[in-house]
């Protein structure tokens, strides 16, 4: 009989990522807990350390963006009233 393979949601990978970080938990204690490889959690591990920074530049880079649309969609209302008052 074979054994039905576990897959994980990105929240569940997370939420043990996150056990992992802490250390409250040995990395085999939490590989027993959830039924994953112990190498599976460290690899988890050191995806979240690594995407960390990124998570908090990320908003300045979609803030920016955003400023940048909302001044263009005010540049494009303004030449079209511009437009109008002029025809």
């Amino acid at each position: 009989m074979t054994k039905k393979r576990n897959r994980f949601t990105s929240a569940e990978k997370a939420k043990i990522s996150l056990e992992a970080i802490k250390g409250s938990l040995t990395m085999s204690e939490i590989a027993s807990k959830y039924s994953v490889h112990p190498t599976q959690i460290s690899q988890w591990k050191k995806l979240v350390l690594s995407q960390l920074p990124e998570a908090f530049s990320a908003n300045k880079k979609k803030m920016q963006l955003i400023r940048m649309w909302n001044c263009q969609i005010c540049m494009n209302k303004f030449d079209d009233l511009r437009l109008k008052m002029n025809s």
